[in-house]
């Protein structure tokens, strides 16, 4: 499950576009659940104690659930390194954001996971993984709301048959994301809550 969140936060990490606005169900905003910005300029905001929660389905070549998890990404430490400063999801990753996109840190190597501006069409490879942008402007309703105006993009994993296809919302994060192995695995991860701080 842990190489499956590293996967999903890589995704998670990614597209500062400039895509605006956001609808959610009555209980999607409030303390734990601000309002999202409408132009923002970053697709996943950054800073020490933001959390996003998830729920994460698995299931089997036939279709059967096989596990269900709920789960919290939290942007835990900060470190500082050229110029920048960069944000701890987990173990030994580091993100931040740069003029042109958003860059991880992983055992000392600084690559460009995302690059910005995202627009439908744009292809790039990263971290083992052939990106596309499929659309810049698609909505999708899950259970904790509908979100408007997000990014569709589909990555294939170089040399496996792997495939993701990913939604996320400019100023929030990853809203879904579903990971198809070539065995016929799959899991379904939704996004359930989430806390910015101001």
């Amino acid at each position: 499950m842990k190489h499956l969140r590293r996967f999903v936060f890589m995704g998670f990490i990614v597209l500062l576009a400039a895509v605006t606005g956001c609808e959610e169900d009555s209980n999607g905003t409030g303390p734990d659940n601000p309002a999202i910005p409408d132009n923002p300029s970053d697709l996943i905001p950054l800073s020490p104690g933001n959390s996003w929660n998830y729920n994460n389905k698995e299931y089997d070549a036939n279709g059967n659930v096989v596990s269900s998890e709920n789960y919290t990404l939290e942007l835990t430490s900060t470190m500082e390194r050229g110029g920048y400063t960069w944000y701890g999801v987990e173990d030994n990753l580091y993100i931040t954001n740069k003029e042109d996109g958003l860059w991880l840190l992983r055992d000392g190597e600084e690559e460009l996971g995302f690059p910005y501006p995202m627009h439908e069409g744009d292809t790039w490879t990263s971290d083992g993984w052939n990106f596309e942008c499929m659309s810049s402007n698609v909505s999708l309703e899950i259970a904790s709301g509908t979100y408007d105006n997000c990014l569709y993009i589909e990555r294939d994993e170089i040399g496996s048959g792997n495939r993701i296809m990913e939604w996320w919302k400019p100023g929030l994060g990853q809203i879904k994301l579903i990971w198809s192995q070539s065995d016929g695995y799959r899991s379904v991860e939704e996004l359930t809550g989430y806390h910015i701080e101001e």
